[in-house]
């Protein structure tokens, strides 16, 4: 987690939102983050609410979530993708479907086998 924390500290800055009706049943959170993404052109936007996302696409914005990025690390051969996955769900309050789990399961045994 210690690079997620760098990587915020030095990507953090104040956000004025924009009333937008359509964002309404977003959180603050996400609502800065897209219109940051908008504003700043961005390739990608890491979000993993639902809503949010469904938003994001909407915009025309392309996303991931927490486990695209322990996907992508693991095709990177910096982390092990399950172990950082088990540390996730017991260290922090992330959650995840038991579909997603499954498909995230499912995208890492794909991965072994291509290694």
């Amino acid at each position: 987690m210690a690079i997620a924390s760098a990587l915020l500290d030095r990507c953090a800055r104040t956000v004025c939102v924009r009333e937008d009706t359509r964002m309404e049943a977003l959180d603050r959170g996400e609502r800065e983050a897209i219109q940051l993404a908008e504003e700043q052109h961005a390739n990608l936007l890491l979000i993993d609410e639902r809503l949010g996302r469904s938003e994001a696409k909407r915009r025309g914005i392309s996303t991931t979530g927490t486990l695209g990025i322990l996907l992508a690390g693991g095709e990177r051969r910096l982390i092990e993708p399950e172990l950082a996955f088990q540390q996730l769900i017991e260290q922090t309050n992330f959650r995840a479907t038991p579909k997603l789990r499954e498909s995230f399961a499912e995208q890492c045994r794909e991965f072994r086998r291509r290694k």
